[in-house]
């Protein structure tokens, strides 16, 4: 039996599998919670709502009241209870034409304090593809657990950030994906893929590459020391890699005004023939180690069967 054509979507702290056809077709996303549409080039499938609820949040009662406000039409049902998630609440709501049919799927995830909302156009979609995301994809829902590394995966790439960190910037164009996170005490870390490699490295020099930054600096960057070569740990593969550091200041008069110390790395995954990046930008130092746990664990969605 073939194996159902499904991929990884993570964002936010909660992740699911979906028909590897699919693509997302709008992200918006606070601290807190966020939105994601996917779907094909015709039609959107499947929309993700999610935010942390407040400490009195009654996830019993919130299920049944999104349930009522379906309307005329709207019949619950036994749905699944993907691990982690209580007081689901799934609802199939029957439209006055067949396109109009919605499913509906409400869970709280009380460990990872994660309420989640998934409205699946079912009326719309392919008989296939809906067949798969009831069956495999819905089951498959999975939150991050407290204190844990987040897991991030969109356009078929996938990063995974460091506990603690939150999103604060993004750039998804096919070929070069650019998530940026921060933690509460400012310390920043950049994840980033460029694609092909092989295209990439002809450009220009890895060295270049290290000093490239996709978004608008206000510090300036100075090396401090000559760009090391490095190995990386990946999935049971070692990539070659290489690592600079440096420190980054404000400009004059204002120099002396909180400077970072960072540490810029890169590594070259042949297999995929991707360039991966990271870099941590800190007050006082840097994190070798979860750079290197960042570019290792980067692309998870391909190896990592079990997401």
């Amino acid at each position: 039996m073939t194996e159902p054509q499904l991929t990884w979507l993570a964002w936010g702290g909660w992740r699911l599998r979906i028909p590897s056809n699919w693509r997302p077709l709008d992200i918006e996303n606070a601290r807190d919670k966020g939105r994601v549409v996917v779907g094909t080039n015709e039609v959107a499938g499947l929309q993700v709502k999610w935010w942390t609820p407040e400490k009195r949040f009654d996830p019993a009662a919130w299920g049944m009241r999104r349930a009522r406000a379906i309307g005329a039409g709207a019949k619950l049902r036994a749905g699944p209870r993907p691990p982690g998630f209580t007081e689901t609440v799934r609802v199939r709501r029957k439209g006055a034409k067949p396109e109009e049919n919605m499913l509906f799927w409400f869970g709280f995830a009380r460990a990872a304090r994660l309420a989640v909302e998934l409205i699946v156009n079912a009326g719309t979609l392919d008989a296939a593809d809906l067949r798969l995301l009831v069956r495999h994809g819905l089951p498959s829902l999975r939150a991050r657990a407290p204190d844990t590394a987040t897991g991030w995966s969109v356009f078929d790439t996938s990063f995974e950030s460091p506990p603690g960190f939150f999103l604060v910037e993004r750039r998804l164009n096919l070929g070069d994906m650019c998530l940026v996170f921060r933690a509460p005490n400012r310390t920043r870390m950049s994840l980033r893929q460029v694609y092909p490699a092989s295209l990439a490295l002809a450009r220009r020099p890895i060295e270049k590459w290290l000093r490239d930054t996709p978004f608008k600096e206000y510090r300036r960057y100075k090396p401090a020391g000559e760009t090391e070569p490095w190995q990386i740990a990946s999935f049971a593969r070692s990539l070659r890699g290489w690592k600079r550091r440096g420190r980054k200041r404000l400009s004059w008069p204002l120099g002396a005004c909180a400077p970072r110390v960072t540490l810029t790395a890169a590594a070259h995954d042949e297999q995929l023939d991707r360039l991966l990046f990271a870099e941590y930008d800190a007050g006082r130092e840097y994190d070798e180690a979860a750079v290197a746990q960042a570019l290792g664990r980067m692309n998870w969605a391909r190896f990592d069967r079990a997401g």
